[in-house]
């Protein structure tokens, strides 16, 4: 995280979606804080976890540069894998972010986990009427999330470069 930021590889972003944080604990989460917040960005964060069947969930995080206007702090949806922040811009109004991390297929539940998963994000997406941007590391194909999207009658869209799905 550190070092994409050091790097300047999210010289041109307001936002930056991130996934497998790997911070387990507030002292990690608080030096984090500190660093990118002397490089002008807000963070949020949700700690990693221990995910189904005893797998990895290393955490998710959204990057916010101070100069947008946070209208509602980082709130933890499911533990260790979504985050959602609302921004307020000033020519479009507010945007909820939500940063994913789904659970990768294959492991125990995933399936399940991965409809709860969008459930809560089609949910949230939809509180307070703004529009919003879920983006982050699915672990699902865009079929699949197409799929739940459609039988929960959420009006969004799953697109994707390649493997990688990002629901707008």
């Amino acid at each position: 995280l550190l070092r994409l930021l050091r790097q300047g590889m999210a010289s041109d972003a307001d936002v930056v979606l991130v996934q497998e944080t790997k911070l387990r604990d507030t002292g990690d989460i608080q030096k984090a804080t500190n660093a990118v917040a002397n490089m002008g960005w807000w963070l949020f964060l949700a700690l990693a976890l221990l995910g189904p069947g005893g797998g990895k969930c290393e955490g998710v995080g959204i990057l916010v540069r101070r100069h947008l206007a946070v209208a509602e702090a980082g709130k933890v949806l499911v533990d260790g894998r979504v985050i959602s922040v609302v921004v307020q811009l000033r020519h479009f109004g507010r945007l909820r972010l939500l940063s994913v991390y789904g659970v990768v297929v294959g492991a125990c539940g995933a399936r399940e986990a991965n409809e709860d998963i969008a459930r809560t994000i089609a949910t949230k997406a939809e509180e307070g009427g703004w529009p919003a941007v879920a983006g982050g590391d699915f672990n699902v194909e865009p079929r699949f999330a197409q799929k739940v999207l459609g039988e929960m009658g959420a009006p969004y869209t799953a697109a994707a470069a390649g493997r990688a799905t990002c629901l707008t």
